[in-house]
């Protein structure tokens, strides 16, 4: 791997590591997680209608839950995968190193 390409992996690691650096972060997921825990609550009374479950309703809102799960979970994940690429090409790179890039 070229050093442009280890230092534009780097870069791109260093981005997304700062994400959840951010102090804002944190009020993003959580309010995020309220909104699942209201998606979550709106499946369940449209789960349980007497006159049948509306289910292309509960397949948007479980997918409008899956997509929220996901952008918490997407810099970690981007993260983890980034290093384990890193270590795969045989590069070792320093916690520090990743994060002041």
């Amino acid at each position: 791997m070229s050093r442009e390409a280890r230092d534009e992996l780097t870069r791109r690691q260093a981005a997304l590591s700062g994400i959840t650096k951010n102090p804002l972060w944190a009020d993003q997921v959580a309010e995020w997680e309220r909104k699942i825990a209201r998606m979550e609550k709106q499946m369940l009374f449209i789960a349980k209608n007497p006159h049948g479950a509306d289910q292309r309703q509960l397949d948007y809102l479980r997918g409008a839950c899956e997509i929220l799960r996901w952008q918490i979970a997407m810099p970690d994940h981007a993260e983890r995968s980034l290093k384990r690429f890193l270590e795969q090409q045989g590069i070792e790179i320093e916690e520090e190193e990743m994060v002041d890039v």
